[in-house]
């Protein structure tokens, strides 16, 4: 590779090389002018000399006449040297301009492509990888110096989706746009969505030469999407609730009533019998039973009145901690609690938030049936998105990738014995209060649930009708 090299110059203006030109150019025209005429002088004397010594009139003579051929000659000869340097230095001047150019040019397009957050691989026609920029790296996870020159296949074997990409590329001439991937980024990365985009690479000629990816980080955007379904579903599962609710509640309102009034009726006449008086707690604690999964659903769908006020995160998951240290011990499974000291005060909803919490941690001791590990923090990030955190960790048999999209939806679960809504009410609970919950699980290694709750008060949405 070329390298544009510094250049010499008077005052910071004028290149030397040039400033030599002119003195080279001058410097042999002075030489020439002045040998000719000092030819011109000694061809001169010996014409007088030889006239004295024969006493004859004055004849042409000549030697000046080959003088002059000569000195011809000699400034020919010169001129052409002059010519030649001059050609030489022009030349050289021009290469100088074009490399540097050149090199300007090939340092903009390195830096764009290593600046850009869209990573660029390249791929020979023989399927060895030529380059890769910056992002490339990270999305791929892997460093530069191990996979330069290497066959895609060694390259990209964490992701055999890519792989199969650039063999229907190179082989098949099967290009592809905007394809969703979930890539494992380097040896024990997390999963990181990626839509990849391959294209044939070709030379000035408009052959080709190889293949190119276009890697774009999509994480942030497939997260956006994935909350604004869970959005879509809660919107209309809250129309839906809103509807059943008057609807149910009426019916089990009358038969409350109604079967308050039989059992003062059988009081009234006589001592009911212990069955008959069963059988009528029975019906009492059913009843109580559906208007409170009435009541869960409304809860889970609909936004609720936050009654905000500032608070010490750090007290209330400490709270919270101490209601579920007594089930830990009976599960063996051993709590630790990092707390941030440096927390700013935040807004929330002391009741509502401690319900979120309390069954965050109730959810990872569920799933650590045999014992573990239970990790509760809290931290903060002070920049742009300013927020508290919340992280419960624990060790247990952790959660399937393709049950995570599902966790917040109603009536979803992976237990025999849960009811699939202590996830939806927490994900409306944290949403109403302006906040993000983030999953990250690993089946075998555990399961890690992030809230992250806003320092400054976001406005509540409103439902209408």
């Amino acid at each position: 590779m070329f390298r544009a090299r510094s250049e010499l110059r008077l005052f910071g203006a004028v290149p030397i090389r040039h400033i030599l030109l002119v003195v080279l150019v001058l410097g042999l025209a002075v030489t020439a002018l002045q040998v000719i005429g000092l030819e011109r002088e000694r061809a001169a004397i010996e014409q007088s000399l030889r006239q004295r010594e024969a006493g004859g009139p004055p004849e042409p003579s000549s030697a000046f006449g080959r003088a002059r051929a000569d000195i011809l000659k000699a400034s020919g000869g010169l001129f052409f040297l002059a010519i030649v340097g001059i050609a030489a230095i022009l030349t050289y001047h021009n290469y100088h301009s074009i490399n540097r150019a050149l090199e300007r040019t090939k340092t903009l397009a390195r830096n764009i492509l290593e600046s850009i957050p869209t990573g660029v691989v390249t791929v020979d026609r023989r399927g060895r990888v030529t380059s890769a920029n910056a992002s490339a790296e990270r999305l791929l996870g892997l460093g530069r110096r191990r996979f330069l020159w290497r066959l895609y296949r060694d390259v990209f074997r964490l992701q055999p989706e890519l792989a199969e990409m650039l063999q229907a590329a190179l082989h098949d001439r099967v290009f592809t746009h905007e394809v969703e991937l979930e890539c494992a980024a380097g040896e024990a990365g997390k999963p990181v969505a990626i839509r990849v985009t391959s294209s044939e690479l070709q030379d000035p000629r408009g052959e080709s030469v190889g293949v190119v990816l276009l890697l774009r980080d999509c994480s942030e955007l497939v997260q956006l999407e994935r909350q604004l379904r869970q959005a879509d579903k809660m919107a209309a599962l809250g129309t839906l609730s809103a509807g059943l609710a008057h609807e149910i509640k009426n019916p089990l309102s009358a038969l409350e009533l109604n079967l308050h009034l039989l059992a003062e009726e059988l009081g009234e006449r006589e001592q009911p019998q212990s069955e008959v008086r069963r059988y009528l707690d029975i019906l009492k604690a059913e009843i109580k039973r559906l208007q409170a999964v009435v009541e869960n659903v409304v809860r889970a769908s609909r936004p609720t009145a936050l009654n905000l006020a500032p608070l010490n995160l750090n007290d209330l998951l400490s709270h919270v901690v101490a209601l579920v240290d007594h089930e830990a011990r009976q599960r063996r499974v051993d709590i630790r609690v990092d707390l941030d000291p440096t927390l700013p005060p935040f807004p929330g909803d002391d009741t509502q938030l401690s319900q979120v919490f309390l069954n965050l941690l109730l959810n990872a001791l569920q799933a650590m049936p045999d014992g573990g590990t239970l990790i509760a923090s809290t931290g903060a990030r002070l920049d742009s998105s300013a927020t508290v955190s919340v992280r419960v960790s624990d060790t247990g048999h952790g959660i399937a990738q393709r049950h995570i999209g599902r966790l917040f939806d109603p009536y979803f679960t992976t237990r025999d014995s849960g009811t699939g809504l202590g996830l939806a009410i927490a994900y409306r609970i944290v949403r109403d209060h302006g906040g993000t919950i983030e999953v990250a699980s690993t089946q075998g290694a555990g399961t890690t649930m992030t809230v992250r709750l806003p320092l400054a008060p976001r406005p509540q949405p409103v439902e209408l009708g």
